[in-house]
């Protein structure tokens, strides 16, 4: 008789309804979202000198527009505030599906979420120390001693804020191959193989997400095939360890 009555309770107490899980939901989302807005009105008012900083692969900006100099400014304080909440946007998405998991599922995801930290910013550096002055100095490159490039702070900032953004999710590969890997739907051994179709649907992504030359798809391209091969090393690697 116990054992009758208690085993749909125990059963019940592990299921959370529909609408607490909503409730859940919206709670991370304003967090995180909160966390985003919170910290880009803090550094708006550092706004002036995080774009010289930005600014600085560039002889000097220009605004065309009434307004376009305070846009300028939301957005490096809308881009800062984003990459620097990251952290805490990542806790809440794990929290939210933390209960969920088993314990094996509690540790990848753990280790998971500073590995895409980590990652996330390996592609910001690279991004701005990098990609975006050897892009730019390609592509003002074209305008020669006939163009005298006038760069305009709203375009210059859209371009950077994209590079950084696709360079912070670029860098992720790593991190999705191994977990991946982790729970079964691939193995080791199934991404070597498939080197050859991935190599050209990277090729094929890079010059989606970039502006129409041959720079910048590399730019995008050869990091990402590189990723790929640390993906399937670190595999590889914690398959040995049986971890």
């Amino acid at each position: 008789m116990t054992k009758k009555i208690m085993m749909p309770a125990d059963t019940n107490e592990k299921k959370m309804p529909v609408l607490e899980h909503l409730r859940e939901l919206r709670r991370h989302l304003l967090w995180s979202v909160g966390s985003v807005a919170v910290l880009s009105m803090v550094l708006f008012y550092w706004a002036d000198p995080l774009l010289m900083y930005l600014a600085r692969p560039v002889p000097r900006l220009v605004f065309i527009g009434p307004s376009e100099a305070f846009v300028a400014r939301l957005k490096v304080a809308f881009m800062g505030g984003l990459i620097l909440s990251m952290p805490l946007v990542l806790y809440h998405a794990g929290a939210f599906v933390w209960p969920a998991l088993k314990d094996r599922e509690r540790r990848l995801v753990g280790a998971s979420v500073w590995a895409v930290v980590l990652f996330f910013a390996l592609g910001v550096a690279f991004a701005f120390f990098l990609a975006v002055p050897v892009g730019l100095k390609f592509l003002m490159g074209f305008g020669g001693s006939v163009i005298e490039p006038m760069l305009s702070a709203d375009r210059y900032l859209s371009f950077v804020g994209a590079m950084l953004l696709v360079f912070g999710i670029v860098f992720e590969l790593p991190v999705l191959l191994v977990v991946l890997s982790r729970i079964g739907i691939v193995t080791p051994a199934f991404l070597r193989q498939k080197r050859a179709p991935v190599i050209v649907a990277i090729f094929i992504v890079a010059a989606i997400v970039t502006p129409p030359d041959v720079v910048s798809q590399c730019l995008v391209a050869i990091p990402m095939i590189l990723l790929y091969e640390l993906g399937i090393l670190l595999s590889y690697w914690l398959k040995s360890r049986g971890a």
